[in-house]
């Protein structure tokens, strides 16, 4: 994935590992069970970060296209789906406020918009 291409899809490591690059910096690394992707999804569909494999694995994943119809024909799975993203956005957004703006501005304590 390239920071700012546009999102097409959002996806679970399987195996092996991901390590996530904002400006050439190692800001994150994903490993087994790690959602990928997500924070495009609520955010406009726009990458954040740079990412590549750090170790050779699988990554299983679901279209936008195919996840919007997922939360129309069955809400329920669509929902759990939705709260997993969530809980891996917030923490993306937790580790690293200063790269997310405007989007984690009240996480960091302080006021990034003025950074």
């Amino acid at each position: 994935m390239a920071k700012g291409q546009t999102a097409t899809w959002v996806g679970i490591v399987l195996s092996g590992e991901l390590a996530a690059l904002v400006n050439g910096n190692v800001v994150g690394r994903m490993g087994t069970g790690k959602i990928v992707g997500e924070l495009a999804f609520f955010t406009g569909g726009k990458r954040f970060a740079d990412v590549e494999g750090h170790d050779a694995g699988y990554i299983a994943f679901i279209m936008t296209k195919h996840l919007l119809q997922l939360f129309k024909n069955a809400p329920s799975t669509g929902s759990k789906l939705l709260r997993a993203f969530g809980k891996s956005s917030l923490y993306q957004l937790s580790r690293n406020p200063s790269e997310h703006k405007p989007l984690a501005w009240n996480l960091s304590g302080r006021d990034l918009s003025m950074a």
